[in-house]
C-alpha cells in the first residue's frame, strides 16, 4: 500500500482557486481533492474560506464535496467562523447528502474548537431533519460540541 505524501501549500492554494472555475466538474474535482490533501496536509484558512463559499455552489456535489473538505481539514486546521456559520446555513440545504456532510463537518469542528451559536442551533434544527441520515449525523455532531 503506498503511503500518502503531504501536498505542497501552493498546491491546495490551486485546488482552492479551482473552487472558482467555471465549469461545475472542476469545482467538484477541486473540492475533493483539497478533501483527500487534508488527510496529510495544512489547509489554509484562505482555502478553508473558498470551501465555505462553495457550499452555496449550484451543483450539489460541489457543496457536498466541499463539506466533507471542512470535516477532514477540521482535525488539523482552525476553521474560522464564517466557514462554521456556512455550514449551519448548509443544514438547510435542499440536498440531504449536503446537510448530512455539513452535521458531520461541524462535528468535526466541534471536536478540537468551540461551534457558534447559529451553527448549533441550526444543528439542533438538523435533529428533525425528514432525512434519517441527516438526524443521524446530527445526532452525532450535537454529542461531538457537547
Amino acid at each position: 500500500v503506498a503511503q500518502k505524501r503531504e501536498v505542497s501549500g501552493s498546491a491546495v492554494d490551486a485546488l482552492g482557486d479551482a473552487l472558482n472555475d467555471g465549469k461545475a466538474d472542476v469545482r467538484d474535482v477541486a473540492a475533493m481533492a483539497i478533501r483527500a490533501a487534508a488527510r496529510t496536509s495544512s489547509i489554509s484558512t484562505s482555502v478553508l474560506g473558498a470551501l465555505g463559499r462553495a457550499l452555496e455552489d449550484r451543483e450539489p456535489g460541489v457543496r457536498r464535496h466541499a463539506a466533507g473538505a471542512i470535516a477532514r481539514a477540521a482535525g488539523k486546521n482552525h476553521v474560522p467562523a464564517e466557514v462554521v456559520d456556512a455550514l449551519g446555513a448548509a443544514l438547510r440545504d435542499d440536498d440531504q447528502d449536503v446537510r448530512r456532510f455539513a452535521a458531520r463537518a461541524i462535528g468535526e469542528v466541534g471536536k478540537v474548537a468551540a461551534v457558534s451559536g447559529g451553527a448549533l442551533d441550526a444543528l439542533g434544527g438538523a435533529l428533525t431533519d425528514s432525512d434519517e441520515l441527516v438526524r443521524r449525523a446530527a445526532a452525532l455532531a450535537v454529542r461531538s460540541v457537547a
